[in-house]
């Protein structure tokens, strides 16, 4: 449960970054609470908590969850520089390279439906590792 609360206050970051929640992101914050099983009072009381993040411990887990980050910022079809910066700060405090978010995000948009599967999200992450 503490990991899908933590899951969802990371989205709701991305969500505050460009300083307001839109209502097609808040539709996004729910519909993933609702697949996680989480009730909607949980999602509710997720948004009053303090913002304490556990980063994943696995790479493959902090990729998953920039990627997820990355489909948030995109949610609403306005990505705003602060946004960008925002997924990219976070991207370091997980030791993922920008770069390789920058070209995720460049794939992203290529793609007609906006999204990347695994394997070529882990192609691109895999050339930007040390």
């Amino acid at each position: 449960m503490k990991e899908k609360l933590e899951l969802l206050r990371q989205l709701y970051e991305m969500t505050q970054a460009d300083g307001k929640i839109k209502p097609v992101e808040y539709q996004f914050l729910y519909e993933i609470a609702v697949s996680m099983e989480l009730s909607l009072e949980k999602l509710e009381d997720m948004f009053e908590l303090e913002k304490h993040y556990k980063l994943p411990q696995q790479q493959v887990q902090r990729i998953i969850q920039i990627y997820r980050l990355a489909l948030m910022m995109r949610v609403d079809k306005d990505i705003a520089e602060a946004e960008k910066i925002t997924l990219k700060k976070i991207a370091l405090q997980m030791n993922l390279r920008p770069e390789a978010v920058e070209q995720m995000l460049e794939k992203i948009d290529e793609n007609k439906k906006h999204t990347l599967s695994f394997d070529e999200l882990f192609s691109i992450f895999k050339v930007f590792e040390n």
